[in-house]
């Protein structure tokens, strides 16, 4: 006497979602791993994520203009200090104080730039947190 078994194998697996690509979120919808609602959702989760990441950058180039700055400011502050205040020397003076405040304002403004940045950050994170926790619990 034949009979022919069949054998079943729980699998689990974990994954993080920042980890995750389009591609591979596909393959789990051609495989059958995960279901188009699913593959859905997690495609809006990284959407937010990507855009936090993007943000992220944005800041890590807000630092490297500030440190330009930083070092414009030092080589105009001493080129400030053997300047006299009359004549030439005084509107050349009068130039690199302009410039200086310039900077200033520069620096202020990309202050104000990477505290938004910041927060949008923290929304983004936030708002993938909720997707994740809600779709988890449903």
């Amino acid at each position: 006497m034949l009979f022919s078994v069949r054998e079943r194998r729980r699998t689990s697996r974990h994954e993080q979602v920042q980890s995750l690509t389009g591609e591979k979120l596909q393959n789990y919808l051609r495989k059958r791993l995960l279901d188009a609602a699913t593959v859905e959702k997690l495609q809006a989760v990284l959407h937010l994520l990507r855009q936090a990441e993007e943000a992220q950058r944005q800041i890590k180039q807000i630092d490297r203009q500030r440190e330009a700055i930083y070092k414009q400011q030092t080589q105009i502050q001493g080129n400030l200090k053997p300047l006299g205040r009359e004549g030439d020397e005084g509107a050349l003076r009068a130039r690199y104080v302009a410039e200086l405040n310039t900077l200033e304002d520069t620096l202020k403004a990309l202050q104000a730039q990477e505290a938004q940045l910041h927060q949008q950050i923290a929304d983004l994170e936030a708002q993938a947190a909720e997707m994740l926790a809600k779709d988890g619990n449903a």
